[in-house]
């Protein structure tokens, strides 16, 4: 039978793609064994529009090369497509040099008389190439000729037979995944004629219990009009639990809970009616009492004088319970999203914010130092200090949660963090909370700052003791964990592998669903106004995530809440050796400094506390103006003081051009932006000096002395 005596029933009419006939998976792994076998490339392409549906082992030098560059990829494609339009018969073999020089391979798959899809391979040579050819298409299209002339070097040159031997080879591939592909037909041409024969067997009972007995699915016969089961196929009994003797006689109410029966009854009437067909997801009640789901389609039919529906069950249990988990998983990413959306606002006013704080908390200071304290402006001073202090640790908390603040990662004993923390936490929590720290033997090492760890135990602590206004108790709890591959985990957002886990568990109020789901947000509280920010609970989020962690909840209203962070276990350890700590000397100085900062307020500011501690202090608003002032100064220059990102000329470039005029300069830079900006300028890199707006006078000076002494 050739291709074009296939019809298929209803669908004899319908356009066939190569997608729709194969699978693609399946064809890329013949696909690589196939190169692995003959070392020779292989493309599978759509047809007519010659998309790429599967490839394997292609060269460097068209994948790096001839296809990225638009001059070189019009070729490829202009060559594909002489190549492809010579493919007009099954079987037929082409072999021609492309226009950008190697050789290439072609045979059709057609499919009832269509050609559907392309097998190509190729990208070879049959002699040894013209170099200087190359180097020509190199200079044409623009390549880097070294690096095209080792791609060309990698193409490998073979013997014409042995092309031919593989192309024939190829074409027998192709006939494979043409019969595939009828295959594929005659399985729908089988789907039309099984529907044409199910409608006959619905006329005739003979052939109806022939496809009863036989049915994959649950099939059970009742009478309309008493409700009873007349009849019930093998898969029914198996789905159910019974016999077909306990079965036949029993309602259709005794195969459903109680609860549904109401339902259950509508459902069966308005089916017998012929209102409708499919029953979805009615509960069903095992013989041994378990309740599963299925879907039912009914039919009727005239069995023995009475009208009859059938019913074909199908168990969706198992994708009612995939749905649910989907749904939970979708619940999740939208709350990921939002909280994301939110930590991308906080984090992108941090800059200009920071600055401004920056100039607010560095005039006020000095307003504040020229002001006795019997003087009626001094409190208003303070007032104005307190406020930008606060605000700067409101940008803080927003950037934690952000996940964008700049972390000193260290090597951490979680169990040395909560042992430290621990009379602290006793005081803090008052003497009607009972605090137990449990801390687990052998407990693995983490990589975090530990201030941020300090704070994140600090937060939930304070959280627990506000869930308990009249006492209980608090469990902080350390222990090692192996994470294992399960949809739990991955719904969890947890990866396989080795964990420390922190838990901080009380026995206070709880929370209900609605209140977890939001509980991580900026700005929620369920603390009354004036008793808290809610930026505790954010900050802890963002300070875990970022440290490559995830925190549970577990939580039930009246029952107390459990917080559980997992962070990762390091296979290091930490050094016992304890660095020596620095005197506190003068924080002033007679080195000269060149401070380059492109807000001018800021840069201002900082050239005041530095002249004040007695530095000789040059400042630019720029890169360019930094580097004449170096030179004008002959290159001494003993410090640089200057902001990360700014126009035309980032602070590390400078850094590293001035480096050059003045051997033996020292850098420190400074930066309101947030983490994610000023990592890519390698700042925050070992052995980098770094100062966050917003910064304070003493802070900029010490830090400035840190530096020329260091």
């Amino acid at each position: 039978m050739t291709s074009q005596q296939w019809t298929v029933g209803s669908r004899q009419d319908r356009h066939y793609t190569i997608a729709d006939l194969v699978d693609i998976e399946q064809i890329r792994g013949l696909f690589e064994q196939f190169t692995r076998a003959t070392g020779f490339t292989i493309g599978f392409l759509d047809h007519p529009q010659m998309d790429v549906l599967a490839h394997s082992g292609w060269r460097g030098i068209c994948t790096e090369y001839h296809r990225k560059c638009p001059a070189a990829l019009d070729a490829c494609t202009r060559s594909n497509r002489q190549l492809v339009d010579q493919l007009d018969e099954p079987g037929k073999l082409v072999i021609e040099p492309c226009d950008n020089g190697l050789v290439d391979c072609a045979t059709p798959i057609i499919v009832q008389g269509e050609h559907v899809a392309t097998l190509a391979t190729g990208q070879v040579l049959l002699a040894e190439p013209d170099l200087e050819r190359f180097r020509r298409q190199a200079l044409e299209f623009g390549f880097d000729e070294e690096g095209y002339l080792a791609a060309l070097a990698e193409v490998p040159v073979v013997d014409e037979r042995r092309l031919m031997a593989v192309t024939a080879f190829l074409g027998e591939m192709a006939l494979v995944i043409s019969q595939i592909g009828y295959a594929k037909l005659a399985r729908e041409r089988e789907v039309d004629e099984r529907l044409k024969a199910e409608a006959e067997l619905r006329e005739s009972e003979a052939r109806y219990r022939a496809l009863f007995e036989g049915a994959a699915e649950g099939i059970l016969v009742a009478d309309i009009d008493t409700k009873v089961l007349q009849y019930a196929n093998p898969s029914a009994c198996e789905l159910f639990g019974y016999s077909q003797a306990e079965m036949t006689g029993m309602t259709i109410q005794a195969i459903h809970p109680e609860d549904a029966w109401q339902d259950v009854v509508a459902e069966f009437e308005a089916q017998a009616r012929g209102e409708k067909v499919l029953a979805s997801e009615i509960p069903c009640l095992r013989k041994d009492g378990t309740v599963f789901y299925a879907d039912i389609t009914t039919r009727t039919t005239v069995l023995e004088g009475r009208v009859m529906n059938v019913g074909f069950f199908s168990d969706v249990t198992e994708r009612m319970q995939a749905q649910e988990a989907r749904r939970d998983l979708e619940t999740q990413l939208a709350h990921s999203g939002k909280m994301e959306a939110i930590g991308r606002l906080a984090g992108g006013v941090a800059h200009d914010f920071n600055n401004l704080l920056s100039v607010i908390l560095g005039y006020a200071e000095y307003a504040l130092r020229k002001t006795r304290e019997g003087d009626p402006l001094y409190m208003e001073l303070k007032q104005i200090v307190g406020a930008g202090e606060r605000a700067a640790t409101l940008t803080h908390q927003l950037l934690a949660f952000s996940r964008k603040q700049a972390l000193k990662l260290e090597l951490l004993d979680l169990n040395t963090v909560v042992s430290q923390m621990e009379k602290m936490l006793t005081r803090t929590i008052g003497e009607d909370v009972e605090l137990d720290c449990s801390l687990g033997r052998s407990l693995g090492v983490i990589r975090g700052d530990q201030g941020q760890i300090e704070q994140v135990i600090m937060n939930l602590t304070l959280n627990a003791r506000d869930a308990m206004p009249d006492g209980g108790r608090l469990v902080i709890k350390t222990a090692n964990s192996r994470v294992e591959d399960s949809p739990e985990a991955r719904l969890a957002d947890l990866a396989p592998g080795d964990y420390v886990i922190l838990s901080v568990t009380d026995t206070g109020c709880g929370m209900d669903e609605d209140t977890r789901a939001q509980i991580f947000e900026p700005f929620f509280t369920t603390k009354g106004h004036g008793k808290g920010t809610g930026l505790g609970l954010s900050t802890v989020y963002g300070i875990v995530r970022q440290s490559g962690g995830t925190i549970r909840i577990d939580s039930v209203p009246g029952e107390g809440a459990c917080f559980r962070i997992f962070l990762p276990r390091v296979d290091e350890r930490i050094s016992e050796s304890l660095g020596e700590q620095s005197e506190e000397g003068s924080l002033t100085g007679t080195e000269t400094i060149l401070i380059t900062e492109d807000d001018e307020a800021v840069r201002n500011l900082a050239g005041q506390i530095l002249r004040d501690a007695r530095y000789t202090v040059h400042t630019a608003a720029n890169g360019g103006e930094a580097l004449l002032i170096c030179e004008e100064l002959g290159g001494a220059v003993d410090l640089l003081l200057t902001d990360v990102v700014m126009p035309r000329m980032h602070g590390r470039a400078l850094a590293d051009r001035l480096a050059r005029i003045s051997p033996g300069l020292k850098v420190l830079y400074m930066s309101g932006y947030t983490h994610d900006v000023i990592v890519p300028h390698g700042v925050l890199e070992a052995g980098k000096n770094f100062i966050e707006k917003p910064f304070s006078m003493e802070a900029l000076a010490r830090k400035v002395r840190e530096v020329l002494d260091g």
